[in-house]
């Protein structure tokens, strides 16, 4: 089975997950790759649950991220809200996800 990468940013007040950035030439052949979009700043609760079970659906290896992350407040993002959120998301079992890498 090939490795996943799922790719992580932020804009406008909402979180981005993408499913699989790994394969370039996947995404030109298979543009509709999934990505999903979370409003953790208005529906907290509700984009937590989303975001587990999509995260959990599309068992990635690990993860790279966009600078947004990392500077989520110029994106609208509350940045101490997006790190518990991730926290929370990236963690499953009891053990910590592969670190993000940049």
């Amino acid at each position: 089975m090939d490795k996943k990468t799922g790719f992580l940013n932020v804009d406008k007040g909402k979180l981005f997950i993408h499913a699989d950035i790994s394969d370039e030439l996947g995404r030109l052949v298979h543009p509709d790759v999934q990505i999903l979009e979370v409003d953790i700043m208005n529906d907290y609760d509700n984009s937590l649950n989303l975001a587990r079970d999509f995260i959990n659906s599309i068992d990635v290896d690990g993860w790279f991220h966009s600078s947004s992350i990392d500077f989520a407040e110029e994106y609208d993002v509350d940045q101490s809200m997006l790190d518990t959120f991730l926290d929370s998301v990236l963690t499953t079992e009891g053990e910590i996800w592969p670190s993000l890498k940049k």
